[in-house]
């Protein structure tokens, strides 16, 4: 049995990851699979990601969020927005430089109301 879920729905023409469980490296794989179809299928460069559910992040997780925040940022001039933030997930993206290109929001609502 896998220690994540990726969960992919869409809420106001916005597509929202919803992540539960342990990210790490493989699910950090897994994640990058799915922004690259939301990128290059979907044609959609604005993408939530709910971590409410997510427990921990580790070291290949954070690697693959700072690429996926890169690519979608720079590559595809778009923005990732995060939600679901505890101040420990908080602190370890902004000390990691995630948060430098991305935006991170209370719910998907408020997010997609300033998007």
């Amino acid at each position: 049995m896998s220690s994540y879920a990726i969960e992919e729905v869409e809420k106001s023409g916005y597509p929202v990851i919803v992540f539960t469980g342990y990210f790490a490296g493989e699910a950090g794989q897994e994640v990058t699979k799915v922004v690259q179809e939301i990128l290059q299928v979907k044609k959609k460069n604005r993408i939530i990601f709910d971590l409410t559910k997510c427990s921990i992040i580790n070291s290949p997780g954070i690697a693959a969020l700072s690429d996926i925040v890169m690519t979608v940022s720079e590559d595809y001039k778009g923005k990732v927005f995060l939600i679901g933030l505890d101040k420990s997930k908080k602190m370890l993206l902004q000390m990691t430089g995630v948060l430098v290109n991305a935006e991170t929001g209370d719910s998907v609502e408020e997010i997609i109301s300033r998007a």
